[in-house]
């Protein structure tokens, strides 16, 4: 099962090489193969030799990365020779740089322009280059949503969304649907699950939990994926609901992984 770990979930269990080992150690001993490289801030020398040295130690497949923007854009051909040394397919970008406001129309259209060439830069080395959704595209700006021109502009040759289901949730989009629509550009998924706790008697507010322990419908949404012939489907929390983030990714490996089986049985 093409099952993987957003590592940015683990951000501050892979930030020197002693804490890496110890967070693949725990992953491998989960059943997990594959993960996506983020959460690490600048790639650097030193960080690459830790990764050439501890992901196949353990076995573990990077599939994808979320690269910082300005280096992807400023270091090309170093963030490129890592992709390639590594055998990486998905080049990342995040979120919407912070150079640009997530409030004007104008700088959307500015970061399309950069992302098609970008794109196409990077399909030129064999590499696919993808673009991860908050809930901020879907903003109404004026008579625009953002997601809308990012779709309507983005080269979809060369450029693929990377959807994540608990922000589309946020934004009020159904994820069932968004899937039908838009599954023809993007191969790879972040699922992560939201369920609500209260503030007040009258307020609630979302958190952050394992897939299957939330609100979303997350067996159809994985059984949907799965028709669609999703190529990964990547695990992510941003924070936890106890003191053990380990136990909880185990929780969403488990799930998500049982769930598919029941799709291919």
């Amino acid at each position: 099962m093409n099952v993987a770990v957003q590592l940015y979930s683990l951000r501050d269990y892979i930030q020197t090489k002693e804490t890496l080992e110890d967070t693949l150690q725990k992953l491998k001993s989960m059943g997990c193969e594959y993960v996506q490289l983020s959460g690490f801030g600048r790639l650097t020398d030193e960080k690459i030799t830790w990764y050439k040295e501890l992901f196949p130690k353990y076995s573990i497949q990077i599939i994808a990365t979320h690269i910082d923007y300005n280096q992807l854009q400023e270091e090309f051909d170093y963030i490129v020779q890592f992709h390639h040394d590594m055998n990486i397919p998905y080049v990342g970008v995040g979120a919407l740089p912070s150079k640009f406001a997530r409030d004007k129309v104008k700088d959307y259209q500015h970061f399309i322009f950069e992302m098609n060439i970008l794109g196409t830069k990077l399909q030129k080395q064999g590499l696919q280059l993808t673009y991860h959704n908050h809930s901020f595209e879907f903003v109404q700006l004026g008579p625009f949503i953002p997601f809308d021109i990012l779709y309507q502009n983005m080269d979809q040759r060369v450029v693929q969304f990377l959807p994540d289901f608990y922000w589309l949730q946020a934004a009020g989009v159904n994820p069932l649907q968004f899937i039908q629509k838009y599954h023809a550009n993007f191969d790879i998924v972040h699922l992560k699950d939201m369920r609500v706790q209260l503030v007040n008697d009258w307020i609630t507010k979302p958190v952050y939990c394992s897939i299957g322990d939330g609100n979303m419908d997350y067996k159809s949404i994985i059984e949907t994926l799965y028709s669609k012939n999703t190529k990964y489907y990547i695990i992510e929390q941003d924070q936890f609901l106890t003191n053990n983030p380990f136990n909880e990714i185990k929780r969403s490996i488990d799930f998500t992984i049982n769930t598919l089986q029941t799709c291919s049985d």
